[in-house]
């Protein structure tokens, strides 16, 4: 028996046991983005979501493990209530890959994945028998777009897995082919996670790392400048006499840490040196060249 039976999973997932099944996978959406513990959420609360949703779309509640649907009839004039047990299969996994920026993946965010699938009927509800639209099966095919959540810190491979998602399942049958039960409930969806990697930040840790040129002026004098982060571009301040290969840092603009805070941006600076210089700029540097070596202590050899 589950820890959880003595559980409305209605009451979980914070809906009513008429809620639609579109009702109940927005509710299933939102409490695992918002209990997921790689989003920093209560673990334990994720898994109470996910028994429910489990339970809910299995048909494994009240009256037998049944729950009411609609049936639309062929003419789409009237609507009947029926209830439907979905006591077949248990529906096939789908698995399908999504590209998100690196930016999605590291602070998270939605995407979409489409990909085609097997669903109840809308004519039968899944029961099959005798319907006209899908030939007696309970279930029809099309494609269909999930919203996707990203969570925070998702990393190029991580396989995000979401319950009653993936495809319905079919009738059992006898030997001789006939159908003997309902459709099955829905199977999961696993989503494959591609990232599509930002070609001016490298991942240490929590820290970013990234670079920037500036001219020899400001290198020299110091300066203010921009650098290009992962989400947005930062203000950074150029200290006077700052070397080529320096490393500056910007606190705060790096990867979200488990716990709390961001990891930093590191900023290596590169020095750019004219190769051409104009006359009277040639001179200037020439003037300050002799009065800095005229400054400068003589040598004992």
């Amino acid at each position: 028996m589950s820890e959880y039976a003595g559980l409305d999973p209605y009451e979980v997932l914070g809906i009513t046991s008429e809620a639609s099944e579109d009702e109940i996978r927005s509710a299933w959406r939102e409490a695992a983005r918002t209990h997921h513990p790689d989003a920093g959420g209560d673990g334990e609360k994720f898994k109470r979501a996910q028994w429910a949703f489990d339970v809910i779309v299995s048909g494994a509640v009240r009256g037998g493990g049944q729950r009411k649907t609609t049936e639309h009839p062929g003419d789409q004039k009237a609507t009947e209530q029926r209830t439907i047990a979905y006591d077949g299969e248990p529906g096939e996994r789908i698995m399908v890959e999504v590209m998100v920026e690196h930016a999605t993946a590291v602070f998270g965010g939605t995407t979409r994945a489409t990909r085609w699938r097997l669903t109840h009927c809308p004519t039968c509800g899944g029961a099959g028998s005798r319907c006209g639209q899908c030939s007696g099966d309970g279930r029809i095919g099309g494609y269909h777009t999930s919203i996707i959540t990203i969570p925070p810190r998702t990393v190029h491979g991580d396989v995000i897995r979401l319950f009653g998602e993936g495809d319905a399942g079919r009738r059992r049958r006898n030997e001789s082919g006939r159908g003997t039960s309902n459709a099955g409930p829905y199977g999961e969806l696993q989503v494959r996670v591609l990232v599509a990697r930002a070609t001016w930040i490298v991942e240490v840790g929590d820290d970013f790392r990234t670079e920037t040129t500036i001219d020899m002026y400001d290198a020299i004098l110091g300066g203010e400048t921009r650098v290009k982060g992962l989400d947005g571009t930062y203000p950074l301040t150029i200290p006077p006499g700052v070397q080529p290969g320096q490393q500056l840092r910007l606190n705060g603009r790096g990867r979200p840490r488990e716990d709390s805070g961001r990891g930093d941006l590191i900023v290596v600076i590169h020095v750019e040196i004219p190769q051409q210089l104009g006359a009277a700029e040639a001179a200037a540097l020439a003037t300050l060249r002799r009065e800095r070596r005229m400054r400068a202590p003589k040598k004992p050899w």
